[in-house]
């Protein structure tokens, strides 16, 4: 997607007409398998996605050769890898979502689950398609219902992957250094060195283990500590920019805007 691009989209393949393979790469695509079927390419291997499957494609997730049989029909929403950052779960979470949906793209649901899921897609999209003065706030909770839904879904799955690996470790506790810390070090040297291995070496385990960098995760839980602070009114902009230590409110302006898409004046309106 584009820069001056929103952030999220809500697509339907009947209603809409536009396939989801073509914001591959540009943006993560969750989509909803009503009808039919499709297939690809994943890590050499044709996989295909059925009649209640939920499917996620990540950013860098080298999906080839997509395919739809005739009858084929999905709700998908596609989101900017910088605002998904705001809705993903905790380190351990992350470390065990992340690495199944790295190799697990196709995820065929049970009947409730596909119901839940359902129901998340319809409530985003009726938001997204009313006019409320708060309707980016409405979809952006929504879309933490959502995540938290898929969560919980692929969960019963996670029992079967091995983490116990040294770059896993190494991934887990990287997370818990920047929830711990990021409010003062934002930097991938800084965690690097708590973690006493080099900055390449954990940006290879980021990009391994979560196909995500190092510089993602910081932002992502830098993101969480704005949000949440400007969230409270009784904070100024000034107040926070000090207490997340940037250097100047100008500064902290331009990184609430980067990652947020909004300034910190918008954002609060």
């Amino acid at each position: 997607m584009e820069v001056n691009e929103p952030a999220y989209l809500f697509k339907n393949i009947k209603t809409d007409g536009i396939l989801p393979h073509v914001f591959l790469g540009k943006a993560m695509v969750h989509l909803l398998c009503k009808r039919g079927s499709m297939s690809f390419y994943f890590a050499g291997q044709r996989v295909v996605a059925q009649e209640g499957c939920l499917v996620l494609w990540q950013m860098r997730s080298n999906i080839q050769q997509v395919q739809y049989s005739p009858d084929f029909d999905a709700d998908y929403f596609i989101i900017t890898r910088s605002f998904m950052l705001q809705f993903n779960p905790d380190a351990q979470w992350a470390s065990l979502g992340f690495t199944y949906i790295k190799m697990h793209p196709v995820f065929p649901l049970l009947e409730g689950e596909y119901a839940l899921m359902q129901k998340d897609f319809d409530d985003i999209r009726m938001r997204m398609s009313t006019e409320h003065p708060f309707k980016n706030n409405l979809v952006r909770n929504l879309l933490q219902v959502f995540m938290y839904d898929m969560w919980s879904i692929y969960s019963r799955e996670f029992h079967k992957l091995s983490l116990n690996t040294t770059a896993n470790l190494h991934f887990n506790r990287f997370l818990e250094l920047v929830q711990e810390h990021c409010r003062e070090n934002r930097t991938v040297a800084y965690y690097s060195e708590k973690l006493f291995i080099s900055s390449p070496y954990l940006l290879q385990i980021c990009q391994q283990v979560s196909d995500r960098s190092a510089s993602d995760w910081i932002a992502y839980y830098t993101v969480q500590e704005i949000v949440s602070r400007l969230s409270n009114p009784e904070l100024s902009i000034s107040q926070i920019s000090d207490d997340l230590s940037f250097s100047s409110v100008s500064h902290f302006s331009h990184y609430v805007k980067k990652h947020l898409g909004v300034s910190p004046q918008e954002f609060r309106k």
